[in-house]
């Protein structure tokens, strides 16, 4: 059995090896960022993948960002 944090930790690997070259994001239950691939970071205005992990849609500098609600 796995702890929540083993499970999530999971999740988002098995993310990025499926969605590597697709524009996709997961989020947490306060809208903010766990995963994301380099397009959809480049998408709403982060530099990398790592810049957008713990921010949320009002944090995204891209204005593609206030169309994030249909994403």
């Amino acid at each position: 059995m796995f702890s929540d944090e083993e499970y999530i930790d999971l999740y988002i690997k098995s993310f990025y090896f499926q969605f590597e070259n697709e524009m996709a994001a997961i989020k947490d239950c306060n809208s903010r960022y766990l995963a994301a691939t380099k397009s959809y970071a480049k998408l709403m205005g982060f530099n990398s993948i790592e810049s957008i992990v713990g921010q949320g849609d009002a944090d995204a500098t891209a204005d593609t960002a206030k169309h994030s609600e249909l994403f």
